[in-house]
């Protein structure tokens, strides 16, 4: 569980990355499926209302600093099957602020820990860290290292 800011504007975009960490140089990580975020829509989400976002997040690998691609196949003993076989997610809106719930729910052949990961939050749609491939990136997704990522995140606007 985290919590992220409302921004200005009317809607919030959520990018975040963490490593499905079963995977190891092969570098599965979880983010959002698009490339502009998870939207959340700050007019529609008043207090206390909830949103399941599990559909919004995707599995990719960054085995490398030049690659970001959709995982869409098993490979090898790792198996690959739609997102709501690894996790189920929701955002809250609370206090002007976004709680974020990812839970765990993997099992059997889709077993897997998640790293810890680095999140933000934008009010401009565009591409960002979670998408982009990156030395920092590729750490996150094959060792669970994020000081790097979050170093990038940070500084990116």
């Amino acid at each position: 569980m985290f919590t992220v800011p409302k921004t200005k504007g009317d809607t919030t975009h959520l990018h975040f990355a963490f490593m499905h960490a079963a995977s190891g140089s092969k570098g599965w990580y979880f983010a959002p499926n698009s490339e502009t975020g998870i939207d959340l829509n700050n007019k529609s989400m008043k207090s206390g209302s909830t949103k399941d976002i599990t559909n919004e997040i995707g599995l990719f690998e960054a085995p490398d600093k030049n690659t970001v691609k959709k995982v869409t196949k098993d490979s090898g003993k790792l198996k690959y099957e739609n997102i709501d076989k690894y996790m189920s997610a929701s955002v809250k809106e609370k206090n002007g602020k976004y709680i974020i719930t990812i839970e765990n729910n993997s099992k059997n052949n889709y077993k897997t820990p998640f790293s810890s990961g680095v999140w933000k939050v934008t009010s401009e749609s565009k591409k960002s860290f979670d998408q982009k491939p990156s030395a920092a990136l590729s750490t996150l997704a094959t060792m669970g290292h994020r000081e790097d990522l979050f170093s990038v995140a940070k500084s990116s606007k």
